[in-house]
């Protein structure tokens, strides 16, 4: 155990008047030899007062505990700060002047680190509407666990030729690199209708989707919704967001008689990605199976994508069906 030094060395003294040598005192305490003949000779010149530390003979902090605060009140708002762009508000509210890198060295005493900064959705408008469609999204999680609806999760993603470059294991001193595409290319969008553990059905296309194409999947999602219903007695919720060919006036025309077919759409409320479940596929699709990949043009991406949606579904035992466009 550590003792404060003044303490240490009046034991060190008690030591030593009870006829104990240097080395043995030493050991006693786990000092070097030297620190304990430093402090005999301090006791003899000047008594008592030796047992204290001497003043600091170095240069005189130029901050405070004040200054400190007042950074990591800074830290603490919205937005970043280096180093080197908190030495002019010290310097003009504080009225001190330190280096970026006395800073740094400051914030990492004081438990700081370096660290990416993560996006998060805007605040909402209306926090009241918010919450009032996270009760609703909640009560049909409910309905779907004790199987009285079937609830699917619809959203679009897109796969670009150039994976994006990911970290992976290489010799110590060497760097690994892929080759870049000759040319970058349309990307692909998938569309898909997400059935937690049960079914995820998709569609892909080459460049983006509107709102022929996405009736063109309603219309299949529809026609199933009506066979559930009439087999089982079961309607369709479908969770989704509000992008503009979702909610288009021509997409509007169809609600009606979806709902006759027992097919339901939901919409989640704005920047709300955490109660779309098929976020979640995305990110493995585009992390574990696509990551730090090239792929020549957009044929060979979209083959290279039917492979991994497959391979999610055979280990999690769910059913995969691809839709085929017609021509718009």
């Amino acid at each position: 155990m550590y003792l404060e030094e003044s303490f240490r060395r009046a034991i060190g003294l008690g030591l030593n008047g009870d006829g104990l040598t240097v080395p043995e005192i030493a050991c006693h305490l786990k000092i070097y030899e030297h620190t304990v003949r430093a402090t005999l000779r301090r006791w003899e010149k000047i008594g008592l007062g030796g047992l204290w530390e001497a003043p600091g003979r170095g240069g005189k902090r130029k901050w405070s505990l004040e200054d400190i605060h007042a950074i990591e009140q800074w830290l603490g708002e919205e937005g970043s700060y280096t180093s080197r762009q908190l030495e002019e508000p010290l310097a003009v509210e504080r009225g001190i002047s330190l280096s970026s890198k006395q800073v740094s060295r400051i914030l990492k005493k004081k438990d700081y680190a370096w660290k990416r900064l993560r996006h998060k959705p805007p605040i909402p408008k209306s926090r009241s509407f918010t919450d009032a469609k996270r009760a609703d999204w909640l009560m049909l999680c409910q309905l779907a666990n004790d199987g009285l609806i079937c609830l699917k999760y619809l959203d679009e993603s897109g796969f670009e030729r150039t994976s994006s470059l990911n970290y992976t294991y290489s010799k110590r001193g060497q760097q690994k690199s892929i080759y870049q595409a000759r040319r970058r290319g349309r990307r692909i969008s998938v569309l898909g209708f997400w059935e937690p553990q049960h079914s995820f059905e998709y569609g892909a296309v080459v460049g983006g989707f509107n709102s022929e194409r996405y009736l063109q999947l309603l219309e299949s999602q529809a026609n199933l919704a009506q066979q559930r219903l009439e087999q089982i007695g079961k309607i369709t919720v479908i969770i989704q967001d509000g992008a503009s060919f979702h909610r288009s006036k021509k997409v509007q025309q169809y609600w009606q008689r979806w709902q006759q077919q027992g097919l339901y759409i939901f919409f989640l409320p704005p920047y709300s990605p955490q109660m779309n479940r098929i976020e979640d596929e995305w990110l493995h699709l585009k992390r574990d199976e696509l990551c730090s990949q090239i792929f020549e043009d957009e044929y060979e991406l979209a083959l290279a994508l039917i492979h991994p949606i497959q391979n999610r579904a055979d280990k999690s035992n769910y059913s995969v069906e691809r839709f085929i466009f017609n021509h718009v």
